[in-house]
């Protein structure tokens, strides 16, 4: 029987009428079972995080200090408990730039939180008035929080609100909401109860919590698409917002340095996570006299890249996280051979279990254009 996971409201564990199945993206075994959370479980979690700030607000910033540096020992303590769940049901390699090396940023993120103040600020001191800026909590945050690195973005929500003195709802993506439920089981222990909660559920859940009056800011990490919901359910309540959508980075390729010499650093920037990171370079502009080169010395390099289950030591790159991901990619690199683009590794969807795509690179039919990455 696949182990079940729960919600964490209040500071109990709290369990749904229905659950899903999360399913390993490299061979799709069941990883778990998610609750599913209804509206009920929304408020009640938003209570709890509402009844907890009355009490957090008040707490010290050596209180809430010492709240983060706790939440980093106990990441630490559960480092490969941890990261194992993230490789399993999202698909990055345990080892390298994967699952292990998410929570060491986790970790690390956790600590550097502990070390920020926001120290009051004196704008104006006469003898007759003293101006001082000072920032206080604001009350619930609302964190939506995505697939790709679902536990440092996760701290990175949550962390900076604890130190702030206020209080915490999370909902993960629901493709990979495991890590992320257990992860807050393990550090909601550390506050006080209600101060951090966890529920899970689709786009419907994520409106209702956006929408919530008693929400006083939302943080979301996603599309630029759900962007303009969150920002349409923020206005009615003037939210806060703090918003991290995708990108479409391209890079820059100049004359002077040896295209052997920099392959490996320009594929890792935009391979990292199998591409499905926001940051990392869609595409390459490439002077005409080192064009030729780098398209080989880039194609070179992708060969020996080792993609397979992340559970595999030798494995480098995992599987896409979503057969969606699956077949996003698939239409792109159609796309790009129907316009004139030259294959120069990888280019078919493969066979069999898992959602994988070989490492592929595209680079113009014509000399001197430009070679694209087109694994987002």
């Amino acid at each position: 029987m696949p182990a079940r996971y729960e919600m964490t409201i209040g500071g109990r564990q709290i369990p749904a009428a229905d659950y899903r199945e999360t399913r390993n993206p490299a061979d799709g075994s069941v990883v778990g079972l998610c609750p599913v959370a209804s509206a009920d479980h929304l408020e009640q979690a938003v209570q709890a995080a509402e009844r907890a700030f009355e009490r957090w607000r008040y707490s010290t910033h050596s209180q809430r200090k010492a709240a983060c540096l706790a939440v980093a020992k106990v990441l630490e303590e559960h480092f490969h408990e941890l990261a194992t769940l993230v490789t399993r049901e999202q698909g990055k390699p345990l080892k390298g730039l994967g699952s292990e090396f998410e929570l060491a940023g986790a970790t690390g993120w956790a600590g550097y939180t502990a070390s920020m103040d926001v120290p009051d600020r004196t704008l104006e001191a006469t003898a007759r008035k003293r101006v001082t800026l000072t920032h206080l909590p604001l009350g619930v945050v609302a964190s939506i929080t995505p697939w790709n690195w679902p536990l440092l973005i996760a701290v990175w929500h949550i962390l900076p609100a604890i130190r702030a003195g206020d209080t915490v709802v999370i909902k993960p993506s629901p493709y990979t909401p495991l890590s992320t439920l257990h992860m807050v089981e393990l550090i909601a222990k550390v506050p006080p109860p209600g101060v951090l909660n966890v529920l899970c559920g689709d786009d419907r859940l994520g409106d209702l919590l956006t929408q919530h009056p008693t929400v006083a800011k939302v943080v979301f990490t996603g599309s630029t698409e759900t962007r303009r919901r969150v920002m349409q359910n923020a206005a009615a309540t003037l939210k806060r917002l703090t918003l991290e959508l995708g990108g479409n980075d391209p890079g820059i390729i100049l004359p002077g340095r040896a295209p052997a010499g920099i392959a490996e650093s320009l594929f890792w920037g935009a391979f990292i996570n199998s591409g499905q990171t926001c940051a990392a370079p869609k595409r390459l502009y490439v002077h005409d006299d080192m064009y030729e080169a780098t398209c080989g010395a880039l194609a070179s390099y992708a060969r020996s890249v080792t993609v397979g289950n992340g559970m595999d030591s030798a494995t480098q790159l995992g599987p896409l996280t979503t057969e969606r991901q699956l077949q996003r990619v698939s239409e792109l690199v159609d796309d790009a051979k129907r316009n004139g683009g030259r294959v120069l590794s990888g280019g078919t969807a493969s066979s069999g279990p898992g959602y994988f795509f070989p490492v592929t690179l595209i680079g113009n039919a014509e000399n001197g254009q430009r070679l694209v990455d087109e694994q987002p």
